[in-house]
């Protein structure tokens, strides 16, 4: 089965379902929305307390910088997390919440 990829645009408009709009600026960038090269700090990781679990065990903790090494849209991505390289998901990349200001 092949997922479709969804932008941080439609993603934003799922958000913002029957709401006064919260602005695209203002809705959360996940990890998913990094491209191959691009840095960003971790804020939190979502998803429920067997996804943050795996992530923490994985090395891939709130306060950590992260980087994509490289990876397809809407498949497995390489992520440098604290010099160790891990091998995520789609999904579960779009369960990490980033923050910063260059995203």
């Amino acid at each position: 089965m092949r997922h479709h990829w969804r932008g941080r645009s439609e993603r934003h408009s799922e958000h913002c379902q029957g709401n006064e709009c919260c602005e695209l600026e203002k809705c959360p960038v996940t990890a998913a929305d990094l491209r191959a090269g691009q840095k960003a700090c971790i804020a939190h990781l979502g998803r429920g307390r067997s996804f943050r679990a795996r992530m923490l065990g994985l090395g891939v903790r709130p306060g950590a910088e992260m980087k994509i090494i490289n990876g397809a849209v809407n498949g497995p991505c390489l992520i440098e997390v604290n010099r160790r390289r891990v091998m995520l998901g789609h999904e579960m990349l779009s369960g990490i919440i980033l923050e910063g200001e260059n995203i």
